[in-house]
């Protein structure tokens, strides 16, 4: 499979010529790093790949720090006006003396210009029709809200009466909920292994009484 990542340059003045560039998307089986200097482009080579492989339906999880990533989520069908006019700064329009609908269809139209002449109008189509991009936002409600100790409470479906898979279930959260505090404990000997096994009580708790504290005095009071 060969990712398009734009095109090559001249190596004498570096300006752009008309033949295509590609990756082999082989080459991304394992471990890659990308270098260079401030501005040299790194998070746009980075884009231009994420964005080929999704094109190509390939599943992708991408953990975004800074917040560059979550604009892959802005992709618009057609880069109409009506698009635009939720994203549009209203002080930003009145200080130029727009109005936001006014500012949204020159920001169409700019949009609209940019993607015919860089010739890439079709495939930024393509990206609005065939790609789904969800954004979660650990801690937070902005997105999609992350709540991985929440969905332990709740005993899964397909175990419901099933006494020895929801023991093994419960002993490996109790390992697991052990090593997030750095504690070994042995399923069968180790006390506190036995004893958060055997109560009734919430993830958050153990989690306390797993770092030798208790739940009043590991959270603030209002």
């Amino acid at each position: 499979m060969q990712l398009s990542v734009g095109t090559l340059v001249e190596p004498s003045n570096l300006k752009a010529t008309s033949q295509a560039a590609f990756l082999d998307a082989d080459g991304l089986v394992r471990h890659a790093v990308c270098v260079g200097m401030t501005g040299s482009g790194k998070t746009g080579l980075c884009v231009a790949l994420l964005e080929e492989l999704a094109l190509a339906k390939v599943p992708l999880i991408i953990i975004d720090p800074k917040g560059d990533m979550a604009n892959l989520g802005l992709g618009f069908r057609e880069h109409s006006a009506a698009e635009f006019v939720p994203w549009v700064d209203a002080a930003a329009a009145q200080r130029e003396g727009l109005t936001p609908q006014q500012l949204a269809e020159r920001t169409s139209q700019h949009w609209r210009d940019a993607l015919v002449a860089e010739g890439v109008g079709d495939r930024a189509k393509a990206w609005s029709q065939q790609v789904e991009v969800t954004i979660y936002t650990p801690g937070s409600s902005s997105g999609v809200p992350v709540d991985l100790l929440g969905s332990l409470l709740q005993c899964p479906p397909d175990l419901v009466g099933d006494e020895e898979g929801l023991a093994d279930l419960i002993a490996g959260t109790v390992s697991s909920l052990l090593a997030l505090v750095g504690v070994e404990a042995d399923p069968v000997t180790d006390p506190a292994h036995l004893v958060l096994f055997k109560r009734k009580i919430s993830v958050s708790s153990a989690i306390c009484q797993a770092r030798g504290v208790s739940f009043g005095n590991a959270l603030p009071t209002k």
